[in-house]
C-alpha cells in the first residue's frame, strides 16, 4: 500500500469526527440527536465505529486520537459530544475542553502507580482505583457537555458541583482559566510530558 494510502487511512476517523462535532455543534434542526448525527455522517464518509479507550458504565465513552485513526465515535446512547486536549506535564494531567473557558489539571501521584504511561493511563487507573479524580474527569466532561448545549458553565459554577470529595482533595481557583485538584501526597514526575496535538472526544449519555 503507498504510503499516500496509509496517511489517508490514518487522517479518515478524526478528520470525521471532527466533522461530526461541527455538524452537531452547528445542526439548525436542534430535534437532531448526536446519535443521528453520528450516524448519517459516518454513512456518507464511510467510516466505521471505533471502541473506546474508556467505556464507563456506558454513561461516558472517551476516544483518544488513536481509537480514532480509522474510525469514528459511536452512535450509541449519547445526548453530547465533547472535543477537548489532553496533556501531561510536571506531574499533572491537563483536559481543555473546546467548549469551556478553562482547564482542569488533576495530580497524577506515585502511589498510582501509573504503569501504562500514556495518555490515558491515568484515566484508566483512576477508573480501575474507583479516585474521585476519575468522578472529576466526568464532571469535568459532562459540564463540558452542558456548555456545548447552551449552558452557561463558569468556573464558579463548575466548582459548585464538586461536593462530597475525600478530606484531602482541595480544589484550587489558579486563575480564571485555570482549576486544579491538590491532594497532599508526593507527584508522579517521572510520568512523561506528552501532548498529542490532535483532539480528543468523549460522548456523553
Amino acid at each position: 500500500k503507498s504510503m499516500a494510502g496509509i496517511y489517508e487511512g490514518v487522517s479518515l476517523g478524526l478528520e470525521v469526527t471532527g466533522i461530526i462535532y461541527r455538524a452537531w455543534k452547528s445542526r439548525r434542526d436542534r430535534r437532531k440527536s448526536a446519535s443521528q448525527v453520528i450516524t448519517e455522517v459516518a454513512a456518507t464518509k464511510g467510516c466505521a465505529f471505533a471502541m473506546p479507550i474508556v467505556n464507563d458504565l456506558d454513561q461516558i465513552y472517551i476516544y483518544s486520537p488513536y481509537n480514532l485513526i480509522r474510525r469514528t465515535i459511536q452512535p450509541y446512547n449519547i445526548s453530547a459530544i465533547v472535543e477537548f486536549d489532553l496533556w501531561t506535564t510536571s506531574g499533572y494531567l491537563y483536559l481543555k475542553a473546546a467548549d469551556l473557558s478553562f482547564t482542569f489539571a488533576l495530580p497524577i501521584l506515585s502511589q498510582d502507580q501509573v504503569y501504562d504511561q500514556c495518555l490515558s493511563g491515568p484515566l484508566r487507573n483512576w477508573q480501575s482505583r474507583n479516585s474521585d479524580r476519575f468522578y472529576l474527569v466526568k464532571l469535568y466532561l459532562a459540564s463540558a457537555a452542558d456548555a456545548a448545549c447552551g449552558e452557561c458553565v463558569s468556573v464558579g459554577s463548575f466548582r459548585s458541583k464538586m461536593k462530597n470529595l475525600h478530606h484531602e482533595i482541595k480544589i484550587v481557583t489558579n486563575s480564571r482559566s485555570l482549576i486544579s485538584v491538590e491532594i497532599s501526597d508526593t507527584l508522579d514526575k517521572s510520568f512523561p510530558s506528552c501532548k498529542t496535538g490532535q483532539k480528543w472526544y468523549a460522548t456523553i449519555a
